[in-house]
């Protein structure tokens, strides 16, 4: 089904919705409690693109140094044109949770264009005096909040600045008391760095740890995301022959005012080769961000650790009957290539503006101008390397039951 199609079929459930008002279902069997519901969301508007320096579809050539003299840029399926969109942004979802005594368990699926996906399966039971234990796929407990911002996916200002670690099988302790949380857990390790000349081995589980405290009207949550694996040489000798580290580690602090006239929240975020574990590039047109490469280039010694750092600022205020929402980000990143023809650093940002407008009891509708600069690739062309902007202007339709 293409994605208008799906589009048209989100629409239809949210008018069936709202004519046949109907909140999560609760209901019980045995000595289980149940509660069935889920989300609809569908974006619609124009996208506007601007690729300045660098086209899509442009073809990879080198010169007599193996150096790229044209853009490795395909972006299939964006037109050069302004664009009008009706799509599913890929995170509709249904929930079913369940809560037995002192256990609980949770399941969501998610439904997008491309099919069906799990969002969340996990369990977890309290151990008493604030303290619990789950196991299963969930949110990483790492730089958690993110912007309110909705259309491009509803990626609340990802590859802009947003630090989503997403969401990974884990065992997590967690332990409350007054106006601290603490959550500990060792999760599936992401290995996006990998190369044909080695094999990824002695992958050891990734440690996230956040510890939340609330100051009366002021939250802040340092939180830390360390791992590591090997890159084991296939070769015995030559270039290519020595085992590497991949290491990564990311540190982030997220805090929110909370006021009567309005909530001022941000995240601030640094790290060591970010990308070989947290998705930081995809969406944008440089999917090379915050990746390390092989020492030199070529040589495959060891590896390039690069640094990267980001985050950004909201402030959200009530206007009845919505909320008005404002907010910024940015990050940067230091070039995993070295020499004359590379830049030292490249950077994406962003900025959006939003207002919530609730029109019945789990219906919302969200008009939003969201602005984006992709920033610079990485190597100088010859012909400039600005990687262009969009701008995107729509409302997002929401529909929780």
């Amino acid at each position: 089904m293409n994605k208008q199609l799906w589009g048209w079929a989100i629409v239809a459930i949210m008018v069936i919705g709202m004519a046949i008002p109907v909140q999560a279902a609760s209901f019980k069997v045995g000595g289980t409690d149940f509660t069935l519901g889920g989300s609809v969301r569908l974006d619609t508007g124009w996208r506007f693109s601007d690729y300045d320096d660098v086209k899509p579809g442009a073809g990879l050539e080198y010169d007599d140094d193996d150096n790229p003299v044209t853009p490795p840029l395909v972006s299939e399926g964006i037109s050069d044109e302004d664009d009008f969109f009706l799509e599913n942004p890929g995170d509709s979802r249904l929930f079913l949770g369940a809560v037995n005594g002192k256990m609980n368990a949770y399941a969501e699926i998610g439904v997008a264009t491309e099919g069906l996906s799990t969002r969340h399966i996990y369990a977890a039971y309290d151990l008493g005096k604030g303290n619990s234990f789950l196991f299963g796929q969930t949110w990483t407990p790492v730089a958690e909040d993110s912007p309110v911002q909705v259309l491009f996916y509803d990626d609340g200002m990802q590859y802009f600045g947003d630090l989503y670690t997403g969401r990974a099988p884990q065992l997590r302790f967690e332990h409350s008391q007054d106006k601290m949380t603490l959550k500990v857990a060792l999760q599936e390790a992401a290995t996006e760095f990998e190369s044909d000349e080695y094999n990824t081995e002695d992958i050891l589980p990734a440690l996230c740890l956040s510890m939340g405290f609330e100051l009366g009207n002021l939250s802040i949550t340092p939180s830390l995301y360390l791992q590591s694996y090997e890159l084991k040489a296939t070769y015995n000798e030559g270039p290519f022959s020595d085992d590497i580290d991949v290491t990564t580690y990311i540190m982030a602090v997220n805090a929110a005012l909370k006021l009567d006239a309005a909530t001022l929240s941000g995240e601030l975020w640094w790290g060591q080769n970010v990308a070989a574990a947290v998705d930081v590039a995809s969406g944008a047109r440089n999917t090379d961000f915050g990746m390390p490469c092989l020492d030199g280039n070529v040589n495959g010694q060891d590896i390039n650790d690069v640094n990267s750092y980001g985050g950004w600022v909201q402030l959200a205020a009530p206007l009845k009957p919505g909320t008005l929402a404002c907010g910024f980000g940015y990050q940067n990143a230091e070039v995993e290539y070295e020499g004359e023809g590379w830049e030292s650093d490249v950077s994406t940002w962003g900025v959006f503006a939003n207002y919530t407008y609730p029109i019945t009891a789990g219906f919302s509708v969200t008009p939003e101008v969201l602005y984006v600069d992709y920033g610079n690739a990485p190597y100088k062309f010859a012909g400039g390397n600005d990687l262009g902007t969009d701008l995107f202007v729509g409302v997002h339709f929401q529909y929780d039951f």
